[in-house]
This record gives structure tokens, C-alpha cells and sequence, in this order.
């Protein structure tokens, strides 16, 4: 009866060491994330260790793309930015890792405080259009795949791309055949969280028929 204990422990440690997943980010320092939260020590020197440990419920967005992580508190950045939540940046020191096994293990875990800046491109796309994505400065260009779990948007500007699960869109809508507007529940920089809109301007006419039949999908999610 112990030695089967001793393989079901260790059958248990196998598959959480298999989730967590750690990284050298820039700046020194260890990036740690598992099914329970987020942790990031620095070492410095002739001092104590820095210690930052996040659990889920108490980060208010994770941010994921291809090398850099970024996760926003509940935390008052400082008095000088009139309410805004204090962010922490974290980016890959080795070029040749990327956060791809992060985004694996997030994206059927977490609620719609993910945001997935990594395109994950369906097999069973429905249909896709080549776009732009208007901007405040610059825009960006790609291809957006709609399938029937996600909505992804493949630039190869980096930081660009999204992949959304059909319960972080809020709204779909379209002002003509070469307008398309998703309504996501990022947050807004602009606006301290509100939802995020993503303008689009197609190089091709979208049918109407399908924009209204995602709408419709989008409004029969809980």
C-alpha cells in the first residue's frame, strides 16, 4: 500500500512539474508559471532575494505574446498616475525560447482577464479575410481566421497578433462590407480596463450574412 502511494505521489509531482513552466527574463531574475499563479525572484547582490508571487485571482490581467509577459495588479501604481494599476513587464533574455507552453497552459484555464497576443491558427477555419488593423499611430496587417471556438489575428508585427476564445469577445459588428469591429474584454490603456475594440479594414467584402451569424453566436455565450 506505500509503495503505490510513493508512485501516486510521484506520478502527481510528474504532472505539475510538467505544467510549470521557468524562465530567464532580462534584467536577471526567474520567471516561474504554474496552474497556481505566477512567481518572480531576483537575486541581488549582498542583498535579500526579490520575491513577487501572484495568484490568479488577485492579478487583474496576463498578458501573453511570443516573448514578453505582462501582468497588471490590483495594486495603486503611485499617486503621480492618477489611479492606474501597477503593471510588471517581463521579457525572455534567451531569443531562442519563446512563451508559446505558457500560452498552452493558460488558455483553457483562465478567464477573460487572458489575453493571448499569440496567434493560435484553427484547423477548422470557417473563413478568413487579409486586413488591416487601424491604429492610433500606425496600423498593422494580416489575416483574421474565424473558426467556431476563436477569432485570430495573425500579424507578423510583433505584440500584434491575438488569438480570442469565443468568451473574451463581447460584440462583433460590421459598418459596411470592408468594416469589421471586434469588442474584446482587454483592457483599455486609454480608458483604466474598459473593453478594447479592434477596427479593421478588409481587403476584400465580408458577407453580411456571416458577421450577423457570429453576432449571434457571440449572443448566446453565459
Amino acid at each position: 500500500m506505500a509503495f503505490r502511494s510513493q508512485i501516486a505521489f510521484a506520478a502527481t509531482a510528474a504532472v505539475l512539474a510538467l505544467h510549470a513552466q521557468t524562465y530567464e527574463v532580462r534584467g536577471g531574475g526567474t520567471l516561474k508559471i504554474d496552474d497556481e499563479g505566477i512567481t518572480f525572484r531576483k537575486q541581488v547582490k549582498k542583498k535579500p532575494a526579490q520575491l513577487r508571487v501572484w495568484t490568479y485571482p488577485h492579478l487583474q490581467q496576463v498578458k501573453v505574446s511570443e516573448n514578453r509577459l505582462q501582468v497588471v495588479t490590483y495594486e495603486d501604481s503611485s499617486r503621480w498616475k492618477f489611479g492606474v494599476d501597477r503593471q510588471f513587464q517581463f521579457q525572455l533574455s534567451n531569443p531562442e525560447q519563446d512563451f508559446r507552453a505558457v500560452y498552452d497552459l493558460l488558455k483553457d484555464k483562465l478567464d477573460q482577464r487572458f489575453v493571448a497576443a499569440i496567434p493560435d491558427v484553427p484547423a477548422d477555419t470557417q473563413w478568413k479575410l487579409l486586413v488591416k488593423r487601424l491604429g492610433l499611430v500606425k496600423g498593422s496587417e494580416g489575416t483574421l481566421y474565424v473558426a467556431t471556438d476563436r477569432i485570430v489575428y495573425q500579424s507578423a508585427l510583433p505584440g500584434e497578433s491575438r488569438t480570442w476564445r469565443m468568451q473574451d469577445l463581447e460584440n462583433v459588428n460590421s459598418s459596411g462590407p470592408f468594416e469589421l469591429t471586434l469588442t474584446t474584454h482587454e483592457r483599455s490603456r486609454a480608458s483604466y480596463g474598459s473593453m478594447k475594440s479592434f477596427n479593421f479594414r478588409l481587403k476584400e467584402a465580408v458577407d453580411q450574412a456571416k458577421v450577423d451569424a457570429l453576432w449571434r453566436r457571440l449572443a448566446r455565450l453565459p
